[in-house]
């Protein structure tokens, strides 16, 4: 990978699961740090063990449903660095349901969680990816979306919407970014073993009123590669895009789903 050295990150959904394991191979790469989370205690607990092991991390809280605290983020880490050349949108899924499972306010907390979390983050940290950005080593932004971008799941109704929503805005984002050196990709995890997927698991149970163990071998027989996902792998693949290795792969949705999704 690309040397990373020098540049900054603000990983937002970063104290547990997937926006945890970006963090962690962005400090492995060298990149400073800022991790937020709606809870202070977990970041602060994520950031202990990073900084053990040499990264150099600021934790911050951070609900991304508040437009305040993204603002406060960003400008935490200015601060901080001084500059912002990575933005990763993470947030905790969307309520499980089915259509008439949901209520207006289900919707609206689903997409302030979601879609506006991620467009607020956006254009708080534009300026800044803006003024750290060039041709050589662009600026990137990443957001986690979902397999229902391509497959609708069962039950996850707010997330067959939001999702795909996001990775449309990544397209356009990239067309509308691209001139300015900034990247914008999304990255689709399938089945990872995280605390969000084990509770879709006993969520599943508990509707077909089968053990869990049951519930989660059904999907995992769903996946080629015959296992749940170890967040470190999606971890290593976004720092990857998010690094000066990438000049040129922009308005992509990059699906890391062990071979789940058999959609085109």
């Amino acid at each position: 990978m690309a040397h990373q050295e020098g540049r900054v990150a603000l990983v937002l959904g970063a104290s547990t699961g997937l926006g945890r394991a970006v963090a962690e191979e962005l400090a492995r790469g060298g990149v400073r740090v800022a991790m937020g989370s709606r809870s202070l205690e977990r970041v602060e607990a994520a950031a202990r063990d990073m900084a053990s092991e040499g990264g150099k991390v600021l934790p911050l809280e951070t609900d991304v449903g508040e437009p305040a605290h993204i603002e406060r983020a960003v400008a935490a880490v200015l601060k901080e660095w001084g500059r912002l050349d990575i933005l990763f949108f993470n947030s905790g899924g969307p309520r499980p349901g089915s259509f008439f499972d949901l209520s207006d306010e289900d919707w609206r907390k689903g997409e302030d969680l979601t879609l506006m979390g991620f467009v607020r983050s956006v254009r708080a940290a534009y300026p800044h990816l803006k003024a750290a950005a060039t041709r050589e080593v662009p600026a990137h932004i990443g957001v986690i979306v979902s397999s229902s971008v391509k497959e609708g799941i069962d039950h996850l109704t707010l997330s067959n919407v939001y999702r795909p929503a996001l990775a449309a805005l990544v397209k356009e984002l990239a067309r509308t970014l691209g001139p300015e050196h900034i990247l914008v990709n999304a990255f689709a995890p399938g089945r990872f073993a995280t605390r969000r997927v084990e509770e879709l698991d006993h969520e599943t149970a508990r509707r077909r009123g089968i053990p869990v163990e049951e519930a989660r071998q059904a999907s995992v027989a769903r996946i080629p590669l015959g296992r749940y996902g170890d967040p470190a792998e999606l971890g290593r693949v976004a720092a990857f895009f998010l690094s000066p290795a990438n000049t040129y792969v922009t308005g992509q949705t990059i699906f890391v789903d062990g071979g789940m999704v058999r959609a085109l």
